[in-house]
């Protein structure tokens, strides 16, 4: 018998087995056998057995097919398509059959079709539907390869054919041109499909098609189209339905269109707004386009995807734009022009990494937007603002096409405002502010910039710390205050600029003072502490860098009191001296005494008649005296002399800040004890050598004749 070379191949194999089995059938068993090395073992004479029984067969007879009724039905999805079991089986055709996706999507294939298992599933070829609802996705000379969960419905799904898309409501206007189009397809979690930069729900399945014949369409949204040379996929979701397309067609990369407006959008930014969940909501909509997308609600083009909702829509009767009110989300890059002031002023604003929610009304459309990102340049401020962003800026604001009066932004970036050129206009010398965390605000009265910096508005002026507040444009006086009510817009370019902090100007320090520049000059307003008094002070810096401030204190001086020396008294006039007991200092005297501790032991003698005798002790000593050591007074409490009234002086103190410093002059009355007070002729010194404790001094001579000589001073 000659056998074909397939079956001599198999032939040969088996006798190689045959061989090795015989050879280890005489090797004795080990002890230590595992259990899986009976089995094995046994498994082999099972098959030593089949080979010869293979083996002495004449002209082979081809091996049969399991039945059909063991291959997975579709009203009986349990079979365990993905087992394997029909590995090595030959094709099964005859029966028509399907399998559930979910509830909602199925496949089906006619009789003429035929499957076989294969490893991860089941392999069917030929003419298949996929049905979702009333809709057919028709898949003409199908290969597929698919498995089954647990509960018979599709777990995985993958194949080509030639596909023609359903006729859908929506779709109605999607020709695929060349149509059915040679494709290949597969069923996964959006989760799984992030490549294609769709919309799509993670936890969600869908059944997705990629090809390369291109294609034509149109929607609400416009015709989009593909050529040939670009690979597209089409994603289908059954539960809405939807279709979504991803990959190049022309200027877009990507349209989505939702029968029941399932399509969801959620803003990618929300800097500046404290509550984005109201200005920014999410929310579903009909369409969905991504890549160079022109709007018709704002005349403006988006890189990046727009979803827009239209209120009222049913998703399958013709859309006309125009007859339904729009919900617009956008997240890309996109110019944007907000104009303030009728049109008096505009705003240019490349925006980048931004986002924008977009409600309109009618036809032609009104609309506000919020919107939200970054500047995707730093010099897009009009020329004429002397401010330079250091880097590009997080903005916000709102857009309003039917009330500009509305319209306003918001921005925070590091920033320069460039006073020398505004001091330039006034004659003064004014220095470049840096505001490390700066801020600003655009509206119908103007532009605003906030921040901190650490350099004074002017070299006379320094400080660590100032508020930087500068308005530019439209009604600066109002845009300072922020209040809008009553404040008609005169479209001028005037600016001002305010500092408030703690300072020092020419070496005085001030608090709470505020420096205001304008194109008239710089003011200041201002309050001089000492550790007396607070003095407000007002003034101005005018062209030529001249500083003038003034302001005005009291002083009074009671002549009893500084008369009155209050101080530690260390003097025997009122507390006397320390006394001691020394023979040094004071002395001493005789003093006759009759004990050991004085005069020593006694004299004794002894004898048998008189037994012991001793001497009685007597003797003189010098004793030292007490008396006050007059080296040591006593150290009294504060003890002021008897009260003393000589009268009062008082007045007021004129200071002025100039460019030589702090100075000022005096007013003064004296006051007597009885009688008349007087103005004096003389008002006194001023002393500042101390500049927070200033004082003002005055003669005798100066005051009166009948004020004992010396010099009386008092702070201020």
């Amino acid at each position: 018998m000659q056998l074909e070379p397939s079956r001599a191949k198999e032939s040969a194999r088996i006798a190689n087995v045959t061989a090795r089995l015989r050879s280890w059938t005489i090797v004795p068993m080990r002890q230590n056998m595992h259990l899986r090395d009976v089995r094995w073992f046994w498994q082999s004479v099972g098959l030593l057995s089949l080979a010869a029984s293979l083996g002495a067969c004449g002209d082979e007879a081809p091996v049969t097919a399991p039945p059909a009724d063991s291959q997975p039905k579709p009203e009986d999805n349990s079979a365990g398509a993905d087992s394997g079991s029909h590995n090595g089986s030959k094709p099964v055709t005859g029966s028509s059959g399907g399998v559930l996706f979910d509830d909602m999507m199925s496949f089906s294939w006619p009789a003429a079709a035929s499957r076989i298992g294969v490893a991860g599933g089941t392999k069917v070829t030929g003419n298949l539907t996929v049905s979702a609802g009333t809709y057919r996705f028709s898949l003409a000379e199908a290969t597929i390869v698919y498995s089954t969960d647990a509960n018979g419905h599709v777990k995985t799904f993958t194949g080509t054919a030639k596909v023609s898309m359903p006729a859908l409501h929506t779709y109605s206007g999607v020709g695929l041109g060349g149509s059915p189009l040679a494709a290949s397809f597969g069923y996964n979690l959006g989760s799984e499909l992030t490549n294609l930069d769709l919309p799509l729900a993670p936890e969600r399945k869908y059944l997705y098609f990629t090809f390369t014949a291109g294609f034509n369409a149109s929607f609400g949204t416009g015709p989009f189209s593909a050529n040939t040379s670009m690979t597209q996929t089409v994603v289908f979701d059954q539960r809405d339905p939807a279709i979504l397309f991803a990959g190049p067609m022309g200027p877009l990369s990507a349209v989505g269109l939702s029968e029941h407006g399932q399509i969801p959008f959620s803003a990618k930014t929300t800097w500046g707004f404290d509550t984005p969940e109201s200005e920014f909501p999410t929310f579903r909509g009909q369409s969905y386009v991504a890549g160079e997308v022109s709007l018709e609600e704002i005349p403006i083009t988006v890189s990046g995807d727009v979803t827009t909702a239209y209120t009222g829509w049913d998703g399958q009767s013709s859309l006309n734009k125009t007859l339904f009110d729009h919900t617009v989300g956008v997240n890309g890059s996109f110019n944007l022009g907000w104009d303030f002031a009728d049109g008096l002023f505009r705003l240019e604003v490349p925006l980048a990494k931004a986002s924008m929610y977009l409600s309109t009304t009618g036809h032609p459309y009104k609309g506000v937007a919020a919107v939200s990102g970054t500047a995707g340049t730093s010099t897009f401020l009009p020329s004429w603002l002397p401010v330079l962003l250091s880097k590009n800026a997080y903005l916000a604001g709102y857009l309003d096409t039917a009330d500009v009066a509305k319209n306003h932004i918001d921005g925070a970036s590091e920033m320069t405002i460039h006073a020398s050129t505004l001091g330039d206009v006034a004659g003064i010398k004014m220095n470049d502010l840096q505001l490390a965390s700066g801020s600003f605000h655009a509206d119908r009265i103007g532009f605003r910039f906030n921040g901190q910096s650490t350099v004074g508005l002017t070299p006379e002026l320094v400080s660590d710390s100032m508020k930087v507040t500068a308005c530019f444009g439209g009604d600066p006086v109002a845009c300072l205050s922020d209040d809008q009510a009553g404040h008609p817009v005169a479209g001028s370019k005037d600016w001002i600029l305010r500092m408030e902090g703690s300072s020092t100007l020419l070496g005085v320090p001030l608090v709470s003072a505020t420096a205001t520049a304008s194109p008239k000059g710089v003011t200041i307003g201002a309050t001089y502490r000492t550790a007396l008094s607070d003095t407000v002070m007002t003034g101005s810096i005018t062209s030529g860098s001249k500083v003038l401030v003034t302001g005005s204190t009291t002083f009074a001086l009671t002549l009893n009191e500084v008369n009155q020396v209050v101080q530690e008294v260390e003097t025997a006039v009122i507390c006397g001296y320390q006394e001691v007991t020394n023979i040094a200092k004071c002395g001493f005297s005789l003093g006759n005494f009759g004990d050991e501790f004085h005069c020593g032991k006694p004299h004794c003698s002894w004898s048998w008649k008189h037994g012991l005798r001793c001497k009685a002790l007597s003797c003189q000593v010098q004793v030292p005296k007490t008396c006050s050591d007059l080296s040591k007074p006593i150290h009294c409490p504060k003890v002021p002399p008897p009260p003393f009234n000589l009268g009062s002086v008082s007045g007021t103190v004129a200071l002025t800040i100039g460019n030589a410093g702090i100075g000022g002059k005096a007013s003064a009355k004296f006051c007597p004890p009885s009688g008349a007070c007087s103005n004096m002729a003389s008002g006194g010194s001023l002393d500042f050598s101390t500049i927070s404790h200033p004082k003002i001094c005055f003669n005798a001579s100066e005051i009166s004749s009948s004020i004992p000589s010396g010099r009386y001073c008092v702070g201020f």
